[in-house]
């Protein structure tokens, strides 16, 4: 079975990615001026279209941010799938990750062999 998580954009995220859309719209407006003064036709129909993206994109951030703390239904996100075992209460995996680890540790000469069997006893009588 897979578990689905919704991912959506932070509030902070969302005001950033507004500003940096205006900033980058204010920066076509720019260039379009400067394009219009060298009768550029093809830099023209380009900057119309990054124009209009940037409307889009501000336009999408600004909707996600009012409605940011209504249902998921109503803001862009990502549905993700999860494995079983990310979300799991999973004992025996987490047991058994503790014991190489500090096993690894003790080879590696990190710990001590009296840290080791500590360590080992504490993990030990955890109820797994």
């Amino acid at each position: 079975m897979k578990n689905k998580v919704f991912v959506k954009p932070t509030k902070g995220s969302l005001v950033a990615g507004i500003i940096v859309a205006a900033a980058m719209f204010i920066f076509g407006l720019i260039f379009i001026g400067l394009l219009r003064e060298d009768n550029s036709q093809i830099g023209m129909i380009f900057m119309v279209f990054w124009l209009f993206a940037m409307l889009i994109i501000i336009g999408t951030f600004v909707y996600n941010l009012m409605n940011y703390d209504k249902s998921t239904s109503s803001i862009s996100g990502e549905e993700i799938d999860l494995p079983d075992s990310f979300l799991s209460n999973d004992k025996k995996t987490d047991f058994d990750e503790r014991l190489r680890k500090i096993e690894k540790l003790k080879n590696e000469g990190l710990i001590s062999d009296k840290e080791y069997n500590d360590k080992r006893k504490e993990i030990m009588n955890e109820k797994w």
